[in-house]
């Protein structure tokens, strides 16, 4: 079904996460221009990004092509 689509989309850009939060985190610890609470930002914008992404590609591989060649 589409929404286990979506879900293994997202849980494929889920897994880069916490690597991505590490590298800012590593950052924000020698870079005074990036905070902590900037790269926890960043990555939850990761996140709605992801999901919405994971969302929208299902969308057009379940519903939008499927329909037009058939």
């Amino acid at each position: 079904p589409p929404r286990r689509w979506a879900a293994t989309r997202f849980f494929v850009n889920l897994r880069w996460t916490l690597p991505f939060l590490g590298s800012l985190a590593a950052v924000a610890l020698f870079d005074p221009v990036l905070t902590l609470p900037a790269a926890f930002g960043w990555t939850a914008l990761d996140l709605v990004l992801a999901f919405f992404f994971a969302a929208l590609v299902t969308y057009a591989a379940e519903h939008r092509y499927p329909r037009r060649y058939a």
